[in-house]
């Protein structure tokens, strides 16, 4: 019986890349997986909901004045009126 004859092929060689074509070649799927990973994390988190707000009875310690002080004559300053809830 006769040997099958074996063939050995000899890939042809690589041209080296530049090495700035070599950083931008390794970044390429880096960059990619970054931002699978950044977009993946807005969909985990929970939707937000604001807590309720409440309204405090006062501002002040001691109640304010129903209105001001008018303006000295001449200056046109009319006294203001000032009203709770409004």
């Amino acid at each position: 019986m006769s040997q099958p004859t074996v063939l050995f092929v000899q890939a042809p060689p690589q041209k080296e890349l530049p090495r700035n074509r070599t950083l931008q070649v390794a970044a390429t799927p880096l960059l990619a997986a970054l931002l699978c990973v950044g977009l993946s994390a807005c969909a985990v988190v929970p939707a937000y909901k604001a807590p309720s707000a409440q309204s405090p009875a006062a501002y002040t310690a001691s109640p304010i004045a129903q209105q001001t002080a008018q303006a000295g004559a001449g200056h046109g300053g009319n006294a203001q009126q000032l009203k709770n809830g409004e």
